[in-house]
């Protein structure tokens, strides 16, 4: 059966996420996130992205990317073959990386955009992390818009934190008091039925 065509266009937003094959490891060490985290902020900058949030698990990874361009599937060509093509060669190993293609729903509504934010950024809280220490996760951008680590510049902060407050240190406190929050039940359905898919991947020991 044919697979259905992607909707892409300009100025879409999507939540972005893939996983390994076999639901296998795709980031090893620190080397291997900062590798990913370095190919993405290239593939930001020479596409054109919008970057709101992202955050890299043990065996998958989330984005949250507009494309003003409308070019998300050369975008993710270039990120995912890049990244893959590293990972094999580091790790001396020959095959697919990623089990078939990336998944792209689109975002359609600014409430659910704020759900979805929030949504990327508990990844590491449920895979493991405690409540006072999934803040400090630093494959994830949560640190990032709470103050914890500096901000990469091609990640757009603005546009979230102005959801809240329209003055910067304000619509920080309020954007970290929604992620403490527990997810309403509708949210909590999507995520679990997004893990199920995803698998659910305990975070490795600290090096």
């Amino acid at each position: 059966m044919p697979r259905p065509p992607r909707r892409l266009f300009k100025g879409a937003f999507y939540h972005v996420f893939n996983r390994g094959v076999e639901k296998r490891v795709i980031f090893l060490d620190a080397h291997d996130h900062k590798t990913f985290l370095c190919l993405l902020d290239e593939t930001v900058v020479a596409h054109q992205l919008r970057l709101f949030a992202y955050c890299l698990m043990p065996n998958h990874f989330h984005l949250f990317p507009q494309t003003p361009q409308g070019n998300l599937d050369s975008a993710m060509h270039a990120l995912q073959g890049d990244y893959a093509q590293y990972f094999n060669r580091r790790h001396k190993r020959v095959g697919s990386l990623f089990q078939d293609r990336y998944k792209n729903p689109l975002v359609e509504e600014e409430t659910y955009a704020l759900a979805l934010c929030r949504y990327i950024h508990h990844n590491a809280r449920k895979a493991g992390c405690r409540r006072d220490s999934w803040e400090d996760y630093p494959w994830s951008s949560y640190p990032s818009y709470i103050g914890k680590l500096p901000s990469p510049k091609w990640l757009e902060r603005s546009w979230l934190l102005a959801q809240f407050h329209p003055d910067e240190e304000t619509a920080t406190k309020l954007f970290r008091q929604y992620h403490q929050m527990d997810p309403p039940t509708a949210e909590t359905r999507t995520i679990t039925t997004m893990r199920s898919l995803l698998g659910k991947p305990k975070l490795p020991a600290p090096a």
